[in-house]
């Protein structure tokens, strides 16, 4: 019976100083450091624990956190240089304010080369000419080609392995070659626009 008064009283030991362990508030604001604007969805973290909150999209922010001698708060958001604040707690203090600005952080990326200038295609033939369409005949390809725009289109027949066994040049007359169509009955025709 001794043993078990004292179980309880150790839990209620316990519990009693679990009440008294005091916690305080962090709270402030997270602003770009340029425009003053506020930032949004900052993550905020005490170091070396599990406390911590984002930003809403006022850029403000609150948590509640066991009160220690000294506070270690990192804060981080994506294309934002991270900063960490040290806050030294005075005794008896309940809340703690912080207002604090991130800088953009830029990150240089390689350099790359946008070509403007349509390349042949050279599955089919030699790279001085452009496949605009093609179709099959037989075990053949027809294709729609032409060295810089349709103006001056030519029809190519080629075999499986990419010879070409003939070439037609498209009359003027006809208009500017534009693309193959199959009709009902299997033919393939070109569609020119007058």
């Amino acid at each position: 019976m001794n043993a078990l008064r004292t179980y309880y009283f150790l839990i209620l030991l316990g519990f009693v100083a679990s009440l008294n362990a005091q916690n305080m508030t962090v709270y402030g604001k997270v602003t770009d450091n340029t425009t003053n604007k506020p930032l949004a969805f900052v993550s905020i973290q005490i170091q070396n624990s599990n406390y911590g909150a984002n930003t809403n999209i006022n850029g403000s922010f609150s948590f509640n956190v066991t009160t220690k001698k000294h506070l270690s708060i990192l804060f981080k958001l994506l294309g934002y240089t991270s900063r960490v604040k040290e806050i030294d707690i005075e005794e008896g203090q309940d809340s703690v304010l912080i207002n604090l600005s991130l800088s953009l952080s830029y990150m240089p990326l390689d350099t790359f080369t946008v070509y403007g200038k349509v390349k042949p295609d050279t599955l089919v033939g030699a790279p001085d000419y452009s496949i605009y369409d093609f179709d099959f005949y037989e075990d053949k390809y027809i294709l729609l080609t032409a060295e810089k725009t349709l103006e001056k289109a030519q029809l190519k027949l080629a075999d499986a392995n990419g010879k070409i066994l003939t070439t037609y040049f498209v009359p003027k007359e006809d208009g500017e070659a534009k693309e193959f169509y199959r009709d009902y009955l299997g033919y393939t025709n070109l569609v020119c626009k007058i």
